[in-house]
């Protein structure tokens, strides 16, 4: 894979961009270590996070890994413990 092949790793990451954008009220490349949207490495997490929002900051995590392969999926999303007690339907 390239840069230039999108795939649906990509689209977990752009969640997980405007995820943090609206839990932090900062822009991401802010947070982010080389001040731009490249999904090479993290953003810096703001140390409160998890205080406000209980679980933010693993979801964060798995959403905005540097690697595709290794972020949540749609299911990993639906199933991670920052979403318990959400009712997903059968939509």
């Amino acid at each position: 894979m390239t840069l230039d092949e999108p795939d649906p790793g990509h689209d977990w990451w752009s969640s997980g961009v405007l995820l943090m954008e609206l839990a932090t009220g900062r822009y991401f490349s802010d947070l982010h270590p080389s001040g731009t949207l490249r999904s090479h490495n993290r953003p810096e997490m703001p140390s409160d996070l998890d205080e406000r929002l209980p679980g933010l900051t693993s979801l964060l995590s798995r959403l905005l890994h540097p690697v595709p392969g290794v972020r949540l999926d749609d299911q990993g999303v639906r199933e991670h413990p920052y979403f318990r007690g959400c009712d997903w339907g059968n939509e």
